[in-house]
């Protein structure tokens, strides 16, 4: 998907979504539902530690756009 130069926004979006999702161990839940359950799991712990998160669906949507333009260049 990202080495095509003629991918729509939108594809590039559900791609990069489906990555992001994979690589935080999530099933078919977004990435905001994914962060939710993660978050909540964490503050039940007396270690408490935001850094293991995923970005959120925006700051996801923007990474994965900055990645294509990044490849096709």
């Amino acid at each position: 998907m990202f080495i095509n130069p003629d991918a729509q926004k939108q594809e590039i979006a559900e791609a990069g979504q489906k990555v992001l999702v994979a690589l935080y161990g999530g099933g078919k839940e977004s990435l905001d539902a994914m962060g939710y359950r993660l978050f909540t799991k964490s503050v039940i712990k007396t270690n408490f530690n935001l850094a293991p998160r995923p970005p959120t669906h925006d700051a996801g949507y923007y990474h994965y756009l900055s990645t294509y333009l990044q490849v096709q260049t």
